[in-house]
């Protein structure tokens, strides 16, 4: 599958959050909402499987990011 094929290539992962993170600016910048939503999916979608490649739990980022509320 897709999925598998990124984890199996670190470089691949990695390249493709860039990449859908242009795709994101770009749609934002062309004000189409129904295009936003399919990148910025896709952007999330690529930053999770990026990060299961990563040495971090996602209960950290979730701490992290409930600290930055306070």
């Amino acid at each position: 599958s897709y999925t598998c094929k990124l984890f199996a290539d670190e470089n691949k992962r990695l390249k493709k959050v860039v990449e859908e993170a242009g795709e994101v600016l770009l749609a934002a910048k062309d004000h189409k909402a129904a295009e936003q939503s399919w990148e910025v999916a896709d952007l999330i979608y690529h930053l999770m499987v990026a990060v299961e490649g990563m040495e971090v739990e996602w209960t950290d980022v979730y701490r992290k990011l409930a600290e930055r509320r306070k």
